[in-house]
């Protein structure tokens, strides 16, 4: 997934382990695009990646705008964000006491790992393991 969005040319990709902190879901993905045009690119890229893999998102908002995606896969929730978003809303300060993943990106053409493809690059030695506007594909 963290792939998918640096194919595209995401930047300042933050994965967060939230699993200690909430039940809502258990990783944040959140990263920026410099338009509306590639904040859809990245969420588009990310749908396909695992779209391809069987896996569909639950809940979709922001698309339309281009300024805040919002994606739900239930277990990660995705954040593609402009710049103006991320630091007016400031998620990883509030969300400061979630250990932040290390993202070990791949090459754009190597397979995905699904969901959790930041959560497996962790310390690999370490044990310690209303959305309202659904957009529909054929709108764009």
């Amino acid at each position: 997934m963290a792939e998918a969005a640096d194919a595209v040319r995401a930047t300042n990709l933050i994965a967060l382990d939230l699993r200690e902190l909430t039940i809502v879901t258990d990783f944040f993905l959140l990263c920026t695009g410099n338009s509306g045009v590639q904040i859809r690119a990245i969420a588009d890229r990310i749908e396909d990646r695992l779209r391809d893999e069987g896996i569909r998102k639950l809940r979709v908002e922001g698309y339309r705008e281009g300024t805040w995606v919002l994606m739900d896969y239930g277990d990660v929730v995705v954040h593609v964000m402009a710049e103006e978003q991320r630091q007016f809303y400031k998620l990883e300060e509030l969300w400061k006491d979630a250990p932040q993943l290390p993202l070990k990106l791949a090459p754009a053409d190597a397979p995905s790992r699904g969901l959790r493809d930041f959560d497996l690059v962790a310390d690999e030695d370490n044990d310690d393991d209303d959305l309202e506007d659904e957009e529909d594909d054929d709108e764009e």
